[in-house]
């Protein structure tokens, strides 16, 4: 049997084991490869790899691992540069382009928070799962946002999924004034954010980073509880408007 050890420090561990597995599964069907595991200490990862003979180790080499552990390191770089926000830009005009932007459907949510002076909700399109393992979700918030900077302060919000009879909650939720919630039925989430009646479902989350990315922020939020209505229809948002789901 001939013994190969590689090395490779990695700051991500999900990532990492997504790559090592794929590349683990590809060397395993390889009839030369007795067997290949890692231990870890630290970012830092051993890989050991067992092969039957050394013209085994010669027919397929470890290229197959370094090769997938590289576009791992490469994928990560690449992760980790800035994107330049300042550089030279096209000029667009902002109401074409928001024509553009509405588009595309989305669903219809509200990010809520309980504030210093009570619960707080601000209404957002640009929504998505990010991850599964850790459990991530995203949304974008205004700079303009006058309620952002309250649901930034409470370090915990959650994020409702309005449903198709909710169109006239979006409206006084979005409207100004310490009486949005005048007449909202609600109950506290896990982590105290308010989950309004009636909704599609809900997550509760913990504001894991917001990054500056233009005229907004993008805010990524770690899932620690949740639920859902599969039998309750979801509000949309199209050209403009809200809409429903055709029967």
């Amino acid at each position: 049997m001939i013994v190969e050890h590689i090395e490779v420090r990695a700051a991500d561990h999900d990532a990492f084991v997504a790559a090592f597995g794929s590349v683990r599964a590809q060397l395993l069907e390889a009839r030369g490869c007795k067997s290949i595991d890692v231990t870890r200490n630290g970012d830092l990862y051993r890989v050991r790899i067992v092969w039957r003979s050394a013209a085994d180790r010669d027919l397929l080499e470890a290229a197959l691992i370094e090769e997938g552990l590289a576009a791992f390191e490469q994928r990560a770089h690449s992760i980790d540069t800035p994107v330049d926000l300042e550089g030279e830009d096209v000029t667009h005009d902002a109401l074409t382009l928001r024509s553009v932007f509405g588009h595309f459907p989305s669903g219809v949510f509200v990010v809520t928070a309980m504030g210093p002076r009570g619960p707080a909700a601000m209404i957002v399109t640009s929504f998505t799962s990010v991850s599964l393992k850790p459990t991530l979700v995203s949304f974008c918030a205004a700079h303009t946002s006058t309620t952002w900077p309250i649901i930034a302060d409470a370090k915990s919000c959650c994020v409702n999924v309005l449903a198709a009879a909710q169109g006239d909650l979006v409206k006084q939720l979005s409207r100004k004034g310490d009486d949005r919630f005048e007449g909202v039925t609600w109950k506290p989430a896990p982590g105290g954010a308010p989950v309004l009646d009636g909704v599609v479902g809900f997550l509760d989350c913990t504001i894991a980073e917001a990054r500056v990315a233009g005229d907004h922020d993008v805010v990524l939020l770690k899932v620690r509880a949740y639920e859902t209505n599969p039998s309750v229809e979801p509000l949309l948002f199209h050209r403009s408007g809200y809409r429903v789901l055709a029967p």
